[in-house]
C-alpha cells in the first residue's frame, strides 16, 4: 500500500470560492426563477427537452470552462482529492424520493430506483474516499467504477422519468407521473443538483486519469 497526503492549499485564496458562490447563486436562483413561471414544465406528451437542456447547458459550460481556462483547471486541480470525491455521500440524500412517492406525487418504480441508485452511490463513495486519502492500491480504479455509476444512475432516472411522464409507455393510470419533477421544490434536483453532481464526477474522473 502506498501512503500519501491529498491535502494541499488551495490556490487563489477565498476569490474563486466567492466567485463560485455568486455563480451558484445565480444559477439556483434563475432555475426557481424559471419553475415558478413554469418555463421548465412542458404539457402531456411532450418531451421535457426543456428539463433535459436545463441539465445538459450547465454541464457543457462547466467542462468548456475547464478546458478553455487554464486557471479553472490549476484552481480545480489544488482541490483535496478525497473530499472531492465525499462530496458524492450526498447523494443518499435521494432517500427525499420516496418521502415524495409516501406524499403520492411520484410513480413508484421511479421512485424506487431513483431513491435506491443515489444511496447506493453515496454508500459506495464511503471506500473509495478511503482509499484515495490513503492511496491504496487500485484507488483510481475505485474512482472511476464510482464515476461510473454515478452517471449511469443519472441516466436511468432520466430515462425512467421521461418513461413515466402522462402518455409514456410506463406511466401507469393509478399513478401519478413524473410531472413533480419539473415544479418546485422537486424541479431543483434535475434543474440544479443533478448538473453540479455530474461536473464533480467528471472532474474526479479526470483527477483519476493523472495522479
Amino acid at each position: 500500500m502506498q501512503t500519501a497526503t491529498v491535502i494541499r492549499p488551495a490556490r487563489g485564496g477565498a476569490l474563486p470560492w466567492v466567485l463560485l458562490a455568486l455563480v451558484l447563486l445565480a444559477w439556483g436562483t434563475s432555475v426557481v426563477f424559471l419553475a415558478e413561471a413554469y418555463v421548465l414544465r412542458q404539457g402531456p406528451g411532450q418531451p421535457p427537452l426543456r428539463l433535459v437542456a436545463s441539465i445538459a447547458i450547465p454541464v457543457v459550460i462547466g467542462v468548456l470552462c475547464w478546458r478553455l481556462v487554464p486557471a479553472v483547471r490549476r484552481w480545480t486541480d489544488s482541490w483535496n482529492l478525497a473530499l472531492l470525491v465525499g462530496l458524492q455521500t450526498f447523494r443518499v440524500m435521494g432517500i427525499v424520493f420516496l418521502f415524495v412517492w409516501w406524499l403520492g406525487q411520484l410513480p413508484t418504480l421511479f421512485a424506487w430506483i431513483a431513491a435506491l441508485g443515489d444511496i447506493a452511490v453515496g454508500i459506495m463513495a464511503l471506500p473509495a474516499i478511503v482509499a484515495v486519502a490513503q492511496r491504496q492500491d487500485g484507488w483510481q480504479a475505485r474512482v472511476r467504477r464510482l464515476t461510473y455509476a454515478g452517471l449511469a444512475d443519472f441516466a436511468v432516472v432520466l430515462l425512467l422519468g421521461v418513461l413515466s411522464a402522462e402518455g409514456r409507455v410506463l406511466h401507469l393510470a393509478i399513478e401519478p407521473t413524473s410531472a413533480a419533477m419539473q415544479v418546485m421544490p422537486m424541479v431543483m434536483i434535475p434543474g440544479f443538483l443533478v448538473p453540479i453532481f455530474i461536473l464533480l464526477l467528471l472532474l474526479q474522473y479526470q483527477r483519476s486519469l493523472t495522479r
